[in-house]
């Protein structure tokens, strides 16, 4: 059905671009009614004719601004067969060929995104001005920046949350001989100049009877809203004998929420370059828009991730894989190319971002933490 659509649309450009020769009048007047016919395309939301008309839109999420209804066409006299088309603060380039079809090659202000998003991507350098319409949503929709930034602000808050005391709580009881019913407070300390939301820590506390850790039960303390440069007090609900002896805690950093970013973390404005250099495989810069999939054979792969032994079975849309040292099964999610999200019985646990080439596939494995670990695999059998 896709197919006879784009079939439909490219016979009416067609039609549309009909005429003898490049140049003149007759020529803008049919631009002008290609111009108009994508227009009803854009207001439809007519996503497959609108790529059909504009190609360098295939594969990108985008929204369009709200164009003015007037429509001024243009030829460039540099350049015979290109027109620009404007319409209010947007316009766009079409390139007449000779044989009288049309299509759009670029754009300026056809594309719109939510005020806040634009405002906290020029500060990180997602937004760029000066770029046209495909390069700047290609910059704009890369999901895999916003899972970089986010396990970025995790590792800074980590950083600057510290327990920097505890103390037990509780009375003593008798069962037979007297003994202390104790639970542990915590202090933590936000060392950062912004606040820090209590749903984006806990507190990990592992307790053991006695001293004994063999059988320590682990309890997850919620955090509690801390204000720049503050601290608070965080409470153990389990209670028992001689609590604090050998437990151990740590903090844990949850999942941050977009809100939650735009709150507690003030950009310097190289963040979407760092990004970038993050996605450079064996020296080689792999931009937004990269087409690595030339040399992606599906099949399975041997080698190791982060130094263990690792078995993948790719197919190219996913896969799973499993590690030496657990024999678990992990399952695996194309999101781009060369990149695979990996889950464990349905929970996130990372993002494989590498590139393939003659029968490897390299790179690096990042943890919902952003910590990461190199992987090297190599074609054992063709699928």
């Amino acid at each position: 059905m896709k197919k006879l659509l784009l079939m439909i649309v490219a016979a009416m450009l067609v039609a549309l671009t009909a005429c003898n020769g490049v140049g003149g009048a007759n020529d803008a007047e049919q631009v002008r009614a290609f111009a108009s016919k994508f227009i009803q395309f854009v207001k439809s939301n007519n996503h497959d004719s609108i790529v059909a008309m504009y190609k360098g839109l295939e594969g990108l999420d985008v929204r369009f601004a709200e164009l003015g209804e007037e429509m001024n066409v243009e030829e460039d006299a540099g350049s015979p067969g290109t027109f620009k088309v404007t319409m209010g603060d947007a316009d766009f380039t079409v390139e007449r060929a000779q044989d009288g079809t049309m299509s759009i090659v670029e754009s300026h202000g056809l594309l719109a995104y939510d005020a806040s998003k634009v405002v906290f991507a020029r500060k990180t350098g997602q937004f760029k001005d000066g770029l046209n319409d495909v390069e700047q949503a290609q910059r704009m929709c890369d999901e895999g920046f916003d899972e970089y930034l986010l396990a970025k602000v995790n590792l800074k808050m980590k950083g600057g949350l510290r327990i920097i005391g505890h103390k037990t709580y509780g009375d003593e009881y008798f069962d037979g001989e007297w003994m202390s019913a104790q639970g542990v407070i915590f202090t933590i300390k936000n060392n950062l100049d912004v606040a820090v939301p209590g749903s984006s820590y806990s507190v990990i506390y592992k307790s053991g009877y006695w001293g004994d850790m063999s059988s320590a039960q682990t309890e997850v303390i919620p955090g509690r809203d801390i204000e720049p440069n503050g601290t608070v007090t965080v409470r153990s609900t389990r209670l028992g004998p001689d609590m604090e002896s050998d437990d151990k805690w740590s903090i844990r950093m949850n999942d941050v929420s977009p809100e939650q970013l735009l709150e507690a973390y003030t950009p310097v404005g190289t963040e979407f370059d760092e990004y970038l250099s993050t996605k450079s495989i064996d020296g080689q810069r792999v931009e937004s828009g990269y087409d690595g999939t030339a040399s992606e054979v599906p099949g399975n792969y041997v080698g190791e991730v982060g130094g263990s032994g690792c078995e993948m079975l790719i197919n190219g849309s996913d896969g799973s894989y499993t590690m030496s040292y657990d024999g678990a099964t992990r399952t695996l999610k194309r999101t781009g190319d060369g990149v695979y999200k990996a889950y464990l019985r349905g929970k996130f646990i990372g993002t494989f971002r590498g590139k393939f080439a003659n029968g490897t596939y390299k790179g690096r494995f990042y943890n919902p933490k952003g910590a990461s670990s190199p992987f090297n695999l190599n074609l054992e059998a063709a699928l």
